[in-house]
């Protein structure tokens, strides 16, 4: 079932348990026996038999209402959730051309049943809004609840926000470790938890493409939640948890050309936490706050091999800010390997200045968090910043967040040298006075 009423400590009162009751109930949307035939798809899986070639075919289901009426099947009058339930094995949602606005889920979470690919037009385009009251056991939902019949599932090109729910996963829930869960050109926003993942709650495989996770409050984890995560081209910005400002994760972390920024927490790791092992190349994480670890935190994991190993390449960490400075504003890691990055305030292990081509204890002078093209907020380099043309170009990613092409001659010198963090320096031929502002 898609609430694991084990999220409940002992000794829950019995509002907390009918809370957690309404929304199941809220969640099942009507659709018992397609679940079941779901639930039935995946046991013949596990038994390793295969369904007969021609036994399913992959559908378009086109949605042409920005209205959540009960469900009477996907005609020509068919709602988002009417299009996801109605779908099969395989089967993808797109959005007639032109249409555009909120869609406001007034019947709870949309449960997806099974690996489809929902396609929005674009986040600007389309809103997906739980229209949660935390303050309201009878109005609070998230935007989707994943379900373990549904190993691969895509969103795209949506804006999902306003959600909320009292165990895990404000706006999406998927609580089966077979999930992968894809967000590509998507925003997560404004939504809340008492639990795990303000935005997202994976306890599967997370990845995240050109993506925002916004404004979202978690118990830990204000971002998102996942037991292991790829974030390419993504912000994880201005989130708020207990623990875990940006995001908290168990496994490992891989994250290139990304932004982790303005995130917070009263405890332990600012711009995020992890039980396991992360690796940086070409990000930024700045202006996060801690207790302990003001832009980051890593720590082992005694059940899994993961042993929270820090590898920073081509990057930037600073800005952040930890409780004292002993505290360890930028980061700290049981084994950190760093090259070609810049860190700006105090680190464990302490990084020696001087080596592995690394600027220790320097200002990136970074611009502000803002729109500098691209799908995603990012921060700029200003012209003045030591983090241009000093990387390494056989560990540079190929382009920035923005997807502008890397390494570019940042200081009009006539060479290519890759630059630290996730925004590249370009000047602009126009501006090749070097006054142009970042």
């Amino acid at each position: 079932m898609p609430v694991d009423l084990s999220d409940h400590p002992a000794g829950s009162t019995p509002t907390t348990f009918l809370r957690a009751l309404d929304v199941l109930r809220r969640e099942i949307n009507g659709a018992l026996v397609v679940r079941a035939l779901g639930i039935a798809l995946s046991a013949v899986a596990g038994l390793g038999l295969v369904l007969a070639p021609g036994a399913t075919h992959a559908t378009t289901r086109t949605v042409t209402s920005l209205a959540d009426t009960p469900l009477d099947g996907c005609d020509s009058n068919c709602t988002l959730r009417e299009a996801v339930v109605s779908s099969q094995i395989g089967d993808q949602v797109d959005f007639m051309p032109g249409l555009a606005g909120t869609i406001i889920l007034s019947r709870g979470a949309i449960s997806v049943l099974w690996s489809m690919t929902i396609n929005g037009p674009g986040a600007g385009v389309i809103t997906l809004d739980a229209n949660s009251d935390p303050s309201d056991a009878q109005g609070e939902s998230r935007t989707f609840i994943v379900l373990g019949s549904a190993p691969l599932v895509t969103i795209t090109g949506l804006t999902l926000q306003n959600g909320f729910n009292a165990t895990n996963g404000g706006a999406i829930y998927a609580g089966s470790l077979d999930t992968h869960l894809v967000l590509d050109g998507v925003v997560v926003q404004n939504s809340q938890t008492d639990g795990n993942g303000g935005g997202i709650y994976s306890v599967g495989k997370l990845t995240l493409i050109n993506s925002t996770l916004r404004g979202n409050v978690a118990g830990s984890g204000g971002g998102f939640y996942a037991q292991d995560a790829t974030l390419t081209r993504s912000t994880i910005s201005d989130n708020a948890a207990l623990d875990a400002g940006g995001f908290f994760l168990i496994g490992v972390a891989t994250l290139t050309q990304s932004t982790v920024s303005g995130n917070s927490t009263s405890s332990v790791g600012g711009g995020f936490w992890a039980q396991g092992d992360v690796t940086l190349t070409n990000c930024t994480v700045s202006d996060n706050s801690a207790e302990v670890g003001g832009g980051l935190h890593l720590v082992g994991d005694a059940v899994t091999t993961n042993n929270g190993f820090l590898t920073i390449r081509n990057s930037v960490v600073a800005d952040n800010v930890a409780a004292t400075p002993s505290q360890w504003n930028e980061f700290k890691a049981n084994v950190a390997t760093v090259s070609y990055s810049l860190i700006e305030g105090g680190s464990l292990p302490n990084l020696p200045v001087g080596t592995n081509g690394n600027l220790i204890g320097v200002d990136p002078k970074l611009g502000p968090l803002q729109d500098n093209g691209g799908p995603t907020l990012t921060r700029a380099l200003l012209s003045s910043s030591p983090a241009i043309d000093v990387g390494q170009n056989s560990t540079c990613a190929t382009t920035d967040q923005r997807g502008v092409a890397r390494p570019a001659d940042g200081d009009g010198n006539g060479s290519k040298i890759c630059d630290l963090g996730a925004v590249e320096k370009v000047i602009d031929p126009v501006f090749s006075n070097g006054f142009e502002g970042t």
